[in-house]
């Protein structure tokens, strides 16, 4: 299992820092700027705490954002705090384990704020932090299992095997990834143009547009390799 269920609050040997000190914190943040521009007593431990918290997650999810799991760069800059409930929603989630997992930088700008909780289950009414999968239209750090929602192809594309697989994709802009890792296949100087045209073809709504961006692909593969003509006629299966 790529991530396990972690208490709200750790204990001193769980992210190295001390419980008081981890409490003091997560009492004076009481709005959701806070995680940015916290109270001028708290700034430094909250950046101690952010340090811990990433090597902390980091290590849990074996070195993997917990959304798209590529595999994360050793360096805290490269590494984002991912708050599954927004912190604009609940700031009182702020800093609790539950609601935290690290993630990449594309998947953590795309996902952002927006809402993650089921149709009916209001983010303002929880009174903690909802510990039931089922709970979430996204698949969750710590709640869920990565490879009962997702598979890799042969083009290495994260496919969704479930609904929360696939809602996950969109949430967090993984179509982006995929498009990119199929790219590789065609020359150097066409990459960005391809995935340009993969990340929109599937949105188009006319069928003589898709058959325009798939041609365009087409001819752009046979600068590529023999694995990129594979990769436009698996897109043309796909989208028309």
């Amino acid at each position: 299992m790529m991530n396990r269920t972690i208490a709200y609050v750790p204990s001193d040997n769980d992210v190295g820092v001390p419980v008081v000190i981890y409490r003091r914190v997560v009492e004076g943040l009481v709005e959701g700027n806070h995680w940015s521009d916290p109270p001028p007593h708290l700034a430094d431990d909250l950046k101690s705490i952010k340090k811990a918290l990433k090597g902390h997650f980091y290590n849990c999810q074996s070195r993997r954002c917990c959304y798209c799991s590529i595999e994360l760069p050793n360096h805290g800059a490269s590494i984002y705090l991912d708050h599954v409930i927004s912190r604009r929603d609940r700031p009182d989630f702020m800093l609790s384990l539950n609601n935290l997992g690290a993630a990449c930088g594309p998947c953590n700008g795309s996902k952002s704020a927006k809402p993650v909780l089921i149709e009916g289950l209001d983010v303002a009414g929880v009174v903690n932090v909802p510990m039931d999968s089922g709970a979430y239209i996204l698949v969750h750090p710590q709640l869920d299992e990565w490879a009962d929602h997702f598979e890799l192809d042969e083009f290495s594309r994260i496919r969704k095997t479930t609904d929360k697989g696939g809602k996950t994709i969109e949430m967090c802009g993984i179509d982006k990834l995929n498009a990119a890792r199929l790219s590789d296949h065609f020359a150097s100087r066409d990459r960005a143009e391809v995935v340009k045209v993969i990340t929109k073809v599937g949105s188009y709504k006319q069928r003589a547009r898709k058959q325009r961006a798939i041609q365009l692909l087409r001819d752009l593969a046979y600068r590529g390799s023999d694995k990129a003509r594979v990769a436009v006629a698996r897109i043309e299966m796909e989208v028309i």
